[in-house]
């Protein structure tokens, strides 16, 4: 029996604590994840500890989130830890090839996944998908478009995450499972595009997604056939289904109210981040505000736009440090520093050590 109990305003659980203009994914995306690691003979409490999860709960409440970025992070480090660029990939087979029930690919339901779980039919579980997304995980963007022939559910992470590969195809890959399943395992899928580095070897990728599967793409897209979304759900629950449409709908609204201005301003100094020249001026026309109307409301939480700047660098830098092999330089320029030495002196301030000693320290630690 599913238990719909749960209020309003549990969106605001944050298990990892943290600050209000944090980004957020549903805390049951972990569950699972310390059986597989069990499997791989890999610690995982180590990595909890690092990424400020150790305290959530083996089965994490319905409406309890967690940092995307902690999460991601994590997910990067153990794939570095697995020598093995297809981790996320391969615990998502893992959960579908264990889990009793093989719709639950997320590793357990959440108010969205159930919505479509129990959906009609194919078009209103993508509908779901797309519509009610940024209740299970923040994102920059979501929707389905019809293309004629097909129809795309398509979704983009912050910009402030920087470690997007492994996330990446844990999302995607939970999504086509799912879509497999709801139509009975029918080849509706025409192409999959994914927001994320080309693999070394992308065979598994095209085992997993199909032949039309491409990299390095501005966002993440799942193309089906429109033909096919009126296939029935053979386990269509309607009352099940209206009830968790309403609740989703009243979360992306509590959401929506307490995301607060200095999230805001971070996003879009993370959208720009590389523009050696981005400024308080620049920022406020893109957040359609005024320059002055941006400068004291951000005043009114406490901070200011280069503290923000810093704050959004400096994390920038730290992902991209431990999770890539990006050239300092390259680095440097993704960061918006006109010279390499300036990011090199912002590294000391940030990390008390060079860029280069920061990642071999960073990296060393995940190898041990």
């Amino acid at each position: 029996m599913l238990d719909l109990a749960t209020s309003d305003t549990d969106f605001g659980l944050l298990l990892t604590g943290g600050d209000s203009e944090a980004h957020l994914i549903q805390a049951r995306e972990l569950v699972g994840l310390p059986e597989y690691c069990a499997v791989l003979d890999i610690p995982l409490s180590p990595f909890l500890k690092q990424y400020r999860l150790s305290n959530v709960p083996a089965r994490p409440p319905l409406g309890s989130y967690i940092r995307l970025d902690d999460f991601s992070r994590l997910l990067d480090a153990l794939a570095t830890r697995a020598g093995c660029e297809t981790f996320a990939l391969d615990w998502t087979k893992w959960l579908i090839e264990t889990l009793p029930d093989p719709i639950d690919c997320q590793g357990a339901d959440d108010t969205v996944c159930m919505a479509a779980k129990y959906a009609p039919d194919l078009r209103s579980a993508i509908d779901v998908l797309a519509n009610c997304a940024s209740v299970s995980h923040d994102l920059a963007m979501a929707e389905c478009v019809s293309e004629g022939a097909t129809t795309a559910l398509q979704w983009a992470f912050p910009y402030s995450i920087s470690c997007r590969n492994q996330i990446t195809d844990r999302i995607a890959g939970a999504y086509c499972r799912r879509i497999s399943v709801l139509t009975g395992g029918l080849d509706v899928v025409v192409s999959v595009e994914l927001n994320r580095d080309e693999p070394v070897d992308a065979g598994p990728y095209r085992e997993f997604f199909g032949p039309a599967i491409s990299f390095d793409a501005p966002f993440n897209r799942i193309r089906v056939k429109t033909s096919a979304l009126d296939t029935p759900n053979l386990r269509a629950n309607n009352d099940i289904f209206v009830a968790l449409g309403e609740l989703n709908r009243r979360r992306l609204a509590d959401k929506r109210r307490v995301h607060s201005v200095v999230g805001r301003t971070c996003e879009a100094i993370a959208a720009d981040l590389s523009d050696p020249d981005l400024t308080l001026s620049k920022v406020s026309r893109n957040m359609a505000l005024s320059e002055r109307g941006l400068q004291r409301r951000l005043s009114d939480e406490g901070a200011t736009f280069q503290m923000l700047h810093d704050k959004v660098r400096r994390q920038a830098a730290e992902d991209l440090l431990t999770a890539t092999d990006l050239s300092i330089s390259d680095i440097a320029y993704r960061l918006g520093f006109k010279a390499v030495g300036n990011f090199t002196r912002a590294a000391r301030r940030w990390f008390d050590r060079s860029p280069k000693e920061y990642r071999k320290e960073r990296q060393s630690a995940a190898a041990q």
